[in-house]
């Protein structure tokens, strides 16, 4: 068995690429394109007919590429005509489907699809079921049916007293078993499982949305459509209500960390004036998730907080979005297009990335060439380190998409040295004087830099509370804004010897 339905398999794959094969050439052909232009009606479909005729796209002819594939193949022994017709109908329904467009482009059928089912045309030849004797007979096999008895299954042996026009041979895994069924497809009508004994009554029906009432002579009813099926819909009203939860709180912890990332890098805060009811409108699915108007709005208030302010500026005068401060042109560019080719050259930069950066040395009155002259050489190493901005050969396409550049967290912005002011960083800046006072880069929002900070240190209260009675106390750092850095640690080093030596508080003090 396993071996007919392998070359059952082995023939379908080849009558499918045949018939796609046939399909490719009439679309390419000129006959089919004067048929697609043509207006519809009888000339127009006469012309398509035409064209299944020339390439042999039809279902009878694909009889034949399976029947001369069988004979090449030396399945004689294996598939008979019936079956090997069978496939070729098989793969034309597949294949006239996609050529209509009803369905998607058939596949092949491999060791993961491998074919389920043959059957044949009729109970003559080839796959047969012989009643008498409760066998189907294919070829030289012999194949017995176990058949449930009559109490089991009434419906089925009364279907069985019709006769049997065609048999279907079918392969399922049942508990990691293969198990083989044979389908009997029966003429007639089929038997009824009821016996209606009311014949001639009325019965009056009122439908509902989801009801149905009933009335007749002898009973009155008011059911419920699909009563078996249930739809928890108070279970989904909760978990919807407690995603939208998790995902506001996220939401809003995300936005303060970013808002503390750029307030780490000033708090003088340019962007343009936007309309975010209009990004409502045309985007609605991304900023119910994202939220940038409220991102905005508290971005505003973390910026006056830390004694700054966010400052919108004017998007129809500065238009930053088509504006090249390389050639001083504006050219309006299409939304799909993400990169910025500067001035012409082979220098591409982001397209927000470079907005941006426009924003940032834009003035009330609009752009400043030397402001943009200046910051673009500082800004140009910054770019190109984080992957927005680069040499790119091509004259005519640009790359497509955008890169996913994370902005450093303060700790990691420390340690890599990548804000100014922080240390000397090797991007070019102006050597600044050595007396001038280094403040740092990364602080708390609203926090006075003149004032002395103490750290305070130790182990938890409550548990030296309950033992000892005691809370000891010790000054593990002075910050001191003013002082150089070998100062600050000579200072540190100092306050550590002196709390070395310092005796802990006692409970009454």
């Amino acid at each position: 068995m396993l071996g007919r339905f392998e070359a059952g398999r082995r023939l379908y794959n080849a009558v499918l690429d045949e018939a796609l094969k046939r399909l490719g050439l009439m679309r390419q052909s000129k006959a089919w394109q004067v048929a697609r232009s043509a207006p519809k009606g009888k000339a127009r479909n006469q012309a398509f007919k035409d064209c299944n005729t020339c390439f042999g796209f039809s279902e009878y002819a694909l009889h034949s590429v399976a029947t001369t594939h069988k004979n090449a193949a030396g399945f004689a022994d294996r598939l008979g005509a019936h079956e090997t017709q069978k496939i070729g109908t098989r793969v034309w329904k597949v294949v006239s489907a996609y050529a209509f467009g009803a369905r998607g482009r058939p596949r092949f059928k491999g060791g993961n699809r491998p074919l389920h089912s043959l059957e044949g045309k009729n109970n003559v030849t080839g796959i047969r079921w012989n009643a008498d004797t409760g066998c189907v007979t294919w070829g030289t096999l012999a194949l017995p049916v176990k058949l449930p008895t009559r109490d089991q299954d009434p419906y089925g042996h009364a279907a069985l007293k019709s006769g049997t026009k065609y048999c279907r041979i079918v392969w399922r895994m049942d508990k990691g078993t293969r198990r083989w069924f044979v389908q009997l497809v029966q003429d007639g009508i089929a038997p009824t499982k009821y016996e209606f004994l009311s014949s001639g009554l009325t019965v009056g029906l009122d439908v509902g949305p989801s009801t149905i009432a009933i009335v007749g002579d002898e009973a009155v009813g008011l059911e419920q459509f699909a009563s078996g099926v249930v739809q928890p819909w108070n279970h989904q009203r909760r978990l919807q209500r407690a995603l939208d939860r998790s995902r506001r709180a996220t939401r809003k912890k995300e936005h303060g960390a970013l808002a503390n990332k750029i307030l780490g890098l000033g708090n003088l805060i340019q962007t343009e004036a936007l309309s975010y009811k209009a990004f409502q409108k045309n985007y609605g699915r991304s900023v119910k998730v994202r939220a940038p108007g409220m991102f905005i709005e508290r971005l505003t208030r973390k910026a006056e907080s830390a004694g700054g302010k966010l400052v919108e500026l004017n998007t129809r005068r500065l238009r930053m979005s088509p504006y090249d401060h390389v050639s001083g042109t504006c050219a309006k560019k299409p939304l799909s297009q993400r990169w910025h080719r500067l001035g012409g050259d082979n220098v591409i930069v982001q397209r927000d990335c470079y907005s941006a950066f426009l924003a940032k040395h834009a003035t009330a009155d609009g752009h400043s060439s030397s402001r943009l002259e200046e910051g673009g050489a500082v800004a140009e190493p910054l770019l190109e380190r984080a992957g927005v901005c680069r040499h790119h050969q091509s004259a005519s396409r640009l790359p497509k998409g955008n890169p996913t550049v994370a902005m450093p967290s303060e700790s990691i912005a420390r340690k890599k040295r990548l804000v100014r002011d922080l240390n000397r960083d090797v991007v070019g800046r102006k050597a600044e004087s050595q007396s001038a006072p280094r403040m740092p880069a990364f602080r708390t929002p609203g926090f006075s830099h003149g004032e002395v900070q103490f750290f305070l240190s130790g182990p938890s209260s409550r548990h030296l509370t309950r033992r000892q009675g005691v809370l000891p106390l010790r000054i593990c750092g002075v910050i001191f804004p003013d002082m150089r850095q070998e100062d600050r640690n000579r200072e540190y080093s100092q306050h550590n010897r002196a709390a070395r030596h310092q005796q802990p508080f006692s409970s009454g003090q």
